[in-house]
C-alpha cells in the first residue's frame, strides 16, 4: 500500500484529534465573566458606560486580561502592547519607565500596577486609553443591541473558540500522546515515560543517545541526543522502538519541515548504528492532521520514507502488528476493522500489506468475543489471553 495514500485516507480532521483535558488543559473559557459584563454594561445609561468600565477596573483590576478578548488581541499582543505604550510615557508617568529601555511586561504586571495606590490612576488611564482605541465601546455598544441569548452564542461561538485555539492545538497534540501509549500499555510493553498512557505531560519525554541507546539528560547538547515521545524497551530494557508524534491540523510552518529533516538525520543515524552494532532498533511515527498537506514534500513524504512504520489516531490497530513484527509481544492474534470507515479495497491492501506477512488475522465481529479485545483508532485488537 503507498504510504501516502494510506496518511491521507486515514487521516483525521482537528475536531477529530483527541485533547488532553489534564491539568485544566482548556482553561477557563471567558464566557460566564464576559456574559455578565455585558448585561451590567448594557443596563448604564449611555453617558455612565465608560465610568461603569473604569470602576470595574479598578475594583477587579484582573478583567483587563478579559476585556482584551472584545477588542480582538491575544494575552501576548496585548502586554507587549501595553509594554510599548507604558514605555511611551517615559518620566511623564507615575508608572517610571524609561523610554530607550523597554523591558517586557507581561499582563499581570499590569494588573499589580491598577491594585498599587501609587501607580493606579496612570494604569487605569493607560489600560482605557488603550481599549478605546481599539473599539472597546463601540463593541461593548453593539452587543448591548443583542438578546441575552444572541449575545451569549457570539461569546461562545466566536471569543472562546479563537481563545482555545492555540492552547487546543497544543493539548490535541498530548491527546494524541496519551491515545497512542494506551496501546502500547494495553499491549503489555515496557516503556518511557512509564505513565504516559495516565498523564503525557507528568514527565519529560526520555532523550536517546542514538550511538549508545542511553539516556541522556536533556540539556547535555550533544548531537547523537534526540527527544522522542515514547520509547518501548525490549525484554533486557533496552530500546527496541522509538516513537516520534508530530501532529499538525493547520500549516506545520518551518517547524514542521525542521522536525521533518530532523527525523530523516535520525533515522540515518539509527541505520548507521544498528549496521555496526548488528542491532535492529526501529522509528516509528505517531503523525496525523491535514496540516501536512500545506507542503507534503517539505514535511509528511520525508517522515513516511524515513520511519519503519507509522500509525494515526484513526490506525492505533497497527501499533500490536508492529509490536508482533518485531517480536515484543506474543499473544496478539489480529484485527478487527471498522467497515464503516474503511472500504472493502482499503482492508484488502491493509491485509496484504500488514496482517498477512506476519501471519496476523482479520478478524470478523462474530470472532472477538472468544478473545481479549480493546478499541484502538477504527478498528479493535484482539489478544490471546
Amino acid at each position: 500500500m503507498d504510504k501516502l495514500y494510506e496518511y491521507w485516507y486515514c487521516v483525521s480532521p482537528q475536531y477529530n484529534l483527541p485533547i488532553y483535558e489534564g491539568k485544566g488543559a482548556k482553561g477557563a473559557l471567558s464566557s460566564q465573566y464576559l456574559i455578565g459584563f455585558g448585561e451590567r454594561y448594557s443596563s448604564q445609561p449611555a453617558e455612565k458606560r465608560e465610568d461603569y468600565v473604569k470602576g470595574e477596573i479598578e475594583s477587579n483590576p484582573a478583567i483587563i486580561g478579559e476585556l482584551r478578548k472584545l477588542v480582538g488581541v491575544s494575552d501576548k499582543r496585548f502586554y507587549l502592547d501595553m509594554t510599548y505604550e507604558a514605555n511611551m510615557l517615559g518620566s511623564k508617568s507615575s508608572l517610571a519607565e524609561r523610554r530607550g529601555f523597554l523591558k517586557k511586561h507581561d499582563t499581570k504586571y499590569f494588573i499589580r500596577l491598577i491594585q498599587n495606590d501609587r501607580t493606579r490612576e496612570a494604569a487605569v488611564a493607560l489600560v482605557l486609553s488603550y481599549f478605546k482605541a481599539r473599539g472597546l465601546f463601540e463593541t461593548l455598544d453593539a452587543f448591548s443591541t443583542l438578546t441575552s441569548g444572541q449575545y451569549r452564542q457570539i461569546i461562545s461561538n466566536l471569543i472562546d473558540t479563537k481563545e482555545s485555539q492555540q492552547a487546543d492545538a497544543k493539548y490535541r497534540g498530548h491527546g494524541a500522546e496519551m491515545a497512542f501509549a494506551r496501546v502500547f500499555h494495553l499491549c503489555g510493553v515496557k516503556m518511557l515515560p512509564e505513565n504516559k498512557y495516565v498523564d503525557p505531560m507528568a514527565s519529560y519525554d526520555p532523550n536517546i543517545d542514538i550511538e549508545t541507546m542511553k539516556l541522556t539528560q536533556h540539556e547535555n547538547g550533544l548531537s547523537d541526543s534526540h527527544s522522542f515521545d515514547l520509547v518501548v524497551l525490549d525484554e533486557a530494557s533496552q530500546p527496541a522502538i522509538l516513537v516520534q508524534s508530530l501532529i499538525h491540523s493547520s500549516d506545520p510552518g518551518q517547524y514542521g519541515v525542521n522536525k521533518s529533516n530532523e527525523t530523516v538525520e535520525i533515522k540515518k543515524k539509527l541505520d548507521d548504528r544498528n549496521r555496526r552494532y548488528g542491532s535492529n532498533v526501529k522509528l516509528l511515527g505517531s503523525v496525523d492532521g491535514v496540516g501536512f498537506c500545506e507542503n507534503q514534500n517539505g514535511t509528511i513524504v520525508k517522515m513516511l520514507e524515513a520511519f519503519d512504520g507509522f500509525f494515526q489516531i484513526n490506525t492505533l490497530f497497527k501499533i500490536p502488528i508492529y509490536l508482533a513484527k518485531y517480536n515484543l509481544v506474543s499473544d496478539f492474534v489480529g484485527v478487527s476493522l471498522d467497515e464503516d470507515y474503511f472500504d472493502e479495497d482499503f482492508v484488502d491492501q491493509f491485509f496484504s500489506e500488514y496482517l498477512e506477512p506476519s501471519g496476523l488475522k482479520l478478524l470478523r465481529e462474530d470472532e472477538l468475543s472468544e478473545l481479549t479485545c480493546y478499541r484502538a483508532g477504527r478498528g479493535y485488537i484482539a489478544f490471546q489471553r
